[in-house]
Formats: C-alpha cells, sequence, structure tokens
C-alpha cells in the first residue's frame, strides 16, 4: 500500500468523470431532442443533415412558389367567364341590329349597349391584376412570367410561361372599330364574335392546364419535402429511448464510481492503523 500517491483514488476519479460527461452527453440529446449537436458528435452527418434541412427549407419555399403561382392563375382566370358572356352578348346585339326589323334608329340604340360593352371589356382586362401586376395585359418588359417551382438553378426547377398566352384585347379578340350601326356591319360582325368565343374558351382553358400541372408540382414537392425531412430525421435526431437508456446506465455507473472513490479515499486512514 503506498500513502503519497493514492493509485486507487485517482483511478476511480476519472472513471466519475467519464460518467459523468457521459450524462451530461446523453442529458443534452435528451433535452435538445438531436444526436448531433456539433460536429464533434459526428461530423459526417453533421454535414449531411445541414444539407438535407437546407433543402427542406427550400423545397418549403418553393412550395409556397407554388401555391402563389396557382393563386395568381386563378385571379387571372376569373374574369374569363364575365368575358365571354359579354362577347355572347355582342353577338347577339349583333344578329338583333343584322335584321329588317329594326331601322337605323333603333340600330343606333343597339349599338350604344354594344359599345358600352366593349368598354367594359377593355376595363376588366385593364383591371384584373395580382400584386400590383396587371394580369390580362402584356408588359413591354414582361413578355413572360417565370416561377421557380424547384430548389435549383436549373430549367427543371423553372416555369415560364408566356403573357401574351393569357392576353385579352380588342386586337387580339377582332373587335377593333367594331359597331352595329348598319346591318352589313353587324353581319359581318357574326364570324367575329365566334372567333372570339373561341379564343377565349381557349384562353380559359389553358389557364386551367396551368393551375392543374401547378397542383401536381405542389404535390410532388410536398412528398420531396416529407421525404427529405424524414432523411434528415434519421440522422440528426435522437433515439429517445436509446438516450434515456444510456442517461440511467451513465447515472448507475457514476453512483457506484463515487462510492469507489469514496473507499479509495479511506484506503490511507487504513494503511496508517498498520503504523501503529
Amino acid at each position: 500500500m503506498r500513502l503519497n500517491t493514492n493509485v486507487s483514488s485517482l483511478q476511480a476519479q476519472r472513471a466519475v468523470s467519464e460518467h459523468v460527461k457521459e450524462m451530461q452527453n446523453t442529458s443534452g440529446k435528451l433535452a435538445s431532442g438531436q444526436r448531433v449537436r456539433t460536429a464533434s458528435d459526428d461530423a459526417a452527418s453533421l454535414s449531411i443533415g445541414t444539407q438535407l434541412k437546407s433543402k427542406e427549407r427550400s423545397t418549403l419555399q418553393a412550395m409556397r412558389n407554388t401555391t402563389d403561382a396557382i393563386s395568381e392563375f386563378q385571379v387571372a382566370e376569373g374574369p374569363f367567364n364575365e368575358l365571354s358572356g359579354m362577347v355572347n352578348r355582342l353577338r347577339e346585339l349583333s344578329v338583333q341590329a343584322a335584321t329588317d326589323t329594326v331601322d337605323d334608329n333603333q340600330r343606333e340604340l343597339i349599338n350604344m349597349e354594344y359599345m358600352q360593352l366593349r368598354e367594359e371589356m377593355e376595363r376588366i382586362a385593364d383591371s384584373t391584376n395580382f400584386n400590383g401586376r396587371q394580369l390580362l395585359r402584356v408588359g413591354a418588359n414582361d413578355p413572360t412570367r417565370d416561377f421557380q417551382i424547384g430548389v435549383r438553378n436549373h430549367s427543371t426547377s423553372q416555369l415560364s410561361i408566356r403573357s401574351e398566352d393569357f392576353t385579352v384585347n380588342e386586337f387580339k379578340l377582332d373587335l377593333v372599330d367594331s359597331h352595329v350601326r348598319t346591318k352589313t356591319d353587324a353581319r359581318l360582325n357574326l364570324q367575329y364574335m365566334d372567333s372570339a368565343v373561341e379564343k377565349l374558351s381557349a384562353q380559359r382553358a389553358y389557364l386551367g392546364s396551368v393551375q392543374n400541372r401547378l397542383t401536381h408540382v405542389n404535390s410532388a414537392l410536398e412528398n420531396e419535402r416529407l421525404q427529405t425531412a424524414t432523411s434528415a430525421s434519421r440522422i440528426l435526431d435522437a433515439d429517445m429511448a436509446s438516450e434515456s437508456a444510456a442517461n440511467l446506465k451513465a447515472q448507475m455507473l457514476a453512483q457506484g464510481a463515487t462510492g469507489v472513490l469514496a473507499q479509495a479515499n479511506n484506503l490511507g486512514a487504513n494503511t496508517l492503523k498498520l503504523l501503529k
């Protein structure tokens, strides 16, 4: 036995220190819910998990972008039902003015409603906007609408829509200078009205198809985000059952080592008894 250096006490102190560190480590994991809190815990897992977390947040923003785009196209589609009804009324007025059962004075009255409807169509096209931007007009510097629907700087993550495809104006509908002041003009209008109805229907169908596409994009992004979050959880999150068991084990070992330390510290006193 040695009095100058209590080797048994030093060994017990080291054991206590190791068990306390393990208790602190597992307690931190239990408190935070994370298996990897610092690079020293698992550098490789931290790197992979951080990238996955970044991708998850980016995917969530792409979902918001897609939802906003759907809202924009829904707003753009809204006026088309009314515009189609107004074109149908213009055709009806043209049919009414095309017959000789009405005279020119009566055609002037019919033409008043005709012109009011044309002006209202232009007003609706001018006033339809989303976030301060006109949707049924093509801006000089805005020929396309670009939507970021993915997380990469690649064409597969972007959607470009030509503004011209859902622009509404009298030139596109062949209604410029149209009127029903005379029987001849009224009859000429009929073919243009049919063309206008067809164009409006095609534009509305196009807007609907884009909305359906974006809805599927949003569903795919939601699934991608779920899978990414699941992968990140497997790598970074703590297994609560396993960590609880490890923490309990560390507590028990620390208690045992503390008891051994107390006994080791009393060895000197027992040794001194031999000298008496």
